[in-house]
This record gives structure tokens, C-alpha cells and sequence, in this order.
């Protein structure tokens, strides 16, 4: 399995690199814990993106997604993703669910249809 955020020669045209440092990372050196964090880091970015509150840390982030369920992530429609329960409150442990894309966009569309009758 190659990984996305793996450190790489940027540059082929030379023989440099960057220096790794593996005991500095939050991480470790594990590529696929680093690769969870880096979509904890990009959500969290999103989220404040949209200027929603976000209280999610990265050990709670972490829990959520187990390895496996984290392997289910993506853009199709049975696919895992995460979503607020309730989403008038912030992003934070007790406020969010790993549910499949098909799920969530229901629920979307639902939360939509209320609001338009309103």
C-alpha cells in the first residue's frame, strides 16, 4: 500500500531529501497513523473552512476511526464518513457519528426539507 503524505524526494532531479525526523511526529513513525492524521488535520481545516466550531482533538478523532474503518473512508455512496448529530452544536466527540455516505447525505437532504417548510 503506498501512502499519500509518505516522505518523498520532492524534487527527482536531485538526490536531497528532507530530513526525517519520525520521533518529532505526533504520530510516530507509523505511515498509517500519519496518514489518519493528516485527514484529522484537512477535517479540521474544512471545518474551520466553514466557520464551524471545532472541538475535536486528535486522540478523540483517532478513537472514532478505527484502522479499519478508516480503510472505508471516501465519496461513494457506501462508503464511511463522519457527520454532527446535531449541527447547530460544534464538532466534538459527543456531537458526531461514523455513518455511511449514503446515511449522511440523507440525513442532509432531511435537515434541508425541514428547514425549506419552515
Amino acid at each position: 500500500m503506498r501512502y499519500k503524505y509518505s516522505l518523498k524526494n520532492p524534487n527527482p532531479k536531485t538526490t536531497q531529501t528532507r530530513r526525517k525526523r519520525p520521533e518529532k511526529w505526533v504520530t510516530g513513525s507509523d505511515p498509517f497513523r500519519r496518514e489518519k492524521y493528516y485527514a484529522y488535520i484537512k477535517h479540521r481545516a474544512q471545518a474551520k473552512h466553514r466557520k464551524e466550531d471545532y472541538e475535536l482533538t486528535w486522540d478523540d478523532w483517532e478513537a472514532l476511526w478505527s484502522d479499519e474503518l478508516f480503510l472505508l473512508r471516501g465519496r461513494k455512496r457506501d462508503d464511511m464518513c463522519i457527520t454532527r448529530v446535531n449541527k447547530t452544536q460544534p464538532w466534538s466527540a459527543s456531537n458526531v457519528v461514523v455513518v455511511s455516505r449514503l446515511e449522511q447525505l440523507r440525513s442532509c437532504a432531511k435537515t434541508m426539507l425541514e428547514k425549506k417548510n419552515k
